[in-house]
């Protein structure tokens, strides 16, 4: 079988004074072990007046799990609880289970353009029907979307699900890879919501704070029992590279000698 990745799944808001513990447990868990798991927050439209991230996408990814209340943790599509509850032992029996998909995801983001894009290969040791593939970008830290609960940066913020929250059916088999290329355009200027009751259109702006801290996650998940089979956390392209290097190549220093400022020119 092939190292399972889980996906945590925490829906939250800026407006909930209990969210604020059910973070910070989660963390103390899980920030000394980077690279074991994939996460993903909802920021939500309660209570009061919300999150200002929230989105129609992340509230309804909490109506896929049928959530009413918050803090809510999700551990591979099941689990169900606060996130105040989540231990060091639930991280590693998670990892324990057998899973029977790789995944490998790169990105690239254009800033010019605002695009990010993305290759996603699946291979499977055993044959998957009819199951959803989600594809989320995700903002590592925020600070703009502060109310009321005390917190003032919240980690790994959803803020746009490829194509949408429902996801793609797709079927994997054992004898073909499953490849897929996709890109999304953060359109217009950064806007910063009131609150939950105007959020972002993501057809005219956009909420991502620092595009440099944004990332590409995946996962395969049953639709009728909501297992998730398998998460990863996509690793962003090389963006230079040096093969191509040949001997003519020159590098000049000038002035030279200088005991001050210089300038070095790579040709």
């Amino acid at each position: 079988f092939i190292q399972r990745n889980p996906l945590y799944e925490i829906f939250t808001s800026s407006t909930c004074g209990p969210c604020r513990p059910g973070n910070m447990n989660f963390h103390s868990i899980t920030d000394s072990r980077k690279g074991e798991f994939v996460a993903i927050k909802y920021q939500q439209n309660f209570p009061g007046s919300g999150d200002p991230y929230s989105t129609d996408e992340s509230v309804a990814r909490r109506n896929f799990y049928s959530i009413n209340s918050i803090p809510r943790m999700m551990i591979d599509g099941g689990w169900d609880q606060n996130a105040a509850s989540f231990t060091a032992q639930l991280h590693e029996d998670s990892r324990l289970v057998p899973s029977f998909l790789d995944m490998e995801l790169e990105y690239e983001f254009d800033e010019d353009a605002q695009t990010i894009s993305y290759d996603l290969n699946i291979d499977a040791l055993q044959d998957f029907n009819n199951v959803l593939l989600h594809v989320a970008i995700v903002e590592e830290i925020t600070f703009d979307n502060v109310k009321n609960n005390g917190e003032t940066e919240f980690e790994q913020v959803m803020k746009k699900m490829m194509p949408d929250n429902t996801g793609r059916s797709v079927s994997i088999t054992e004898a073909n890879n499953y490849t897929l290329t996709e890109s999304f355009t953060f359109e217009g200027n950064y806007r910063l919501p009131a609150n939950a009751n105007s959020p972002i259109n993501h057809s005219s702006e956009h909420s991502v704070e620092d595009f440099d801290d944004i990332y590409v996650i995946a996962w395969i998940q049953d639709p009728q029992t909501n297992e998730v089979h398998q998460a990863v956390q996509g690793v962003e392209k090389d963006k230079s590279s040096t093969s191509n290097l040949e001997e003519d190549n020159s590098i000049s220093l000038f002035p030279n000698p200088t005991n001050h400022n210089a300038t070095l020119r790579i040709d």
